[in-house]
């Protein structure tokens, strides 16, 4: 963990020294809203726009993270994902590109300022995690994501906010399925 960490704190400055708006989410973002769940690698939104993007990206991890341009600019194009490696430490970064649709960029403007372990960093809302694993569910049908769902619906949330929105992602059944199982 204290791997991740130091790559987590490398990965914000030099987000935030190029301007590029990002959100944690995936198992640190888990663990923030307390439950632990430990993969070796970090989950990251980010909002790139255009090749000037691509290139502070690759300017600013060159060096220090195995990086891939055509990689970058592919998934800007298709709004997918794609990821670097820290060299050193070899803990992957899946950065996944914000979508342009009304619920992404909701989503995105919902994120939240957190510290963890000293960083401050922005993090998913607890709520559209749960969505957002709801429309993975919905797409590959993980246990993982299920029991991640479970657990984080444990404590307290906006329901109206998840009914809402989860009625217009098309996980409404699966969300009501998933909490009363």
């Amino acid at each position: 963990m204290k791997d991740e960490l130091a790559v987590l704190k490398d990965l914000v400055q030099r987000l935030e020294s190029i301007k590029i708006n990002y959100m944690l989410t995936g198992s640190l973002a888990m663990m923030h809203y307390g439950v632990p769940r430990m993969t070796r690698d970090l989950d990251v939104v980010i909002e790139i726009n255009d090749v000037d993007d691509v290139d502070k990206m690759v300017a600013a991890f060159s060096g220090y993270y195995y990086i891939d341009r055509e990689m970058i600019k592919q998934s800007l194009k298709t709004q997918t994902m794609f990821n670097i490696v820290h060299n050193e430490s070899v803990i992957k970064v899946d950065f996944i590109v914000k979508k342009r649709d009304r619920y992404r960029e909701l989503e995105f403007s919902r994120r939240k300022r957190i510290e963890i372990d000293g960083i401050k960093v922005d993090v998913v809302s607890k709520e559209d995690l749960i969505l957002s694993k709801l429309v993975w569910i919905k797409d590959i049908r993980s246990e993982l994501q299920v029991n991640d769902v479970k657990n984080l619906c444990k404590s307290n949330y906006d329901s109206n906010y998840i009914e809402h929105w989860a009625e217009r992602l098309s996980v409404k059944q699966l969300f009501d399925e998933v909490v009363r199982a």
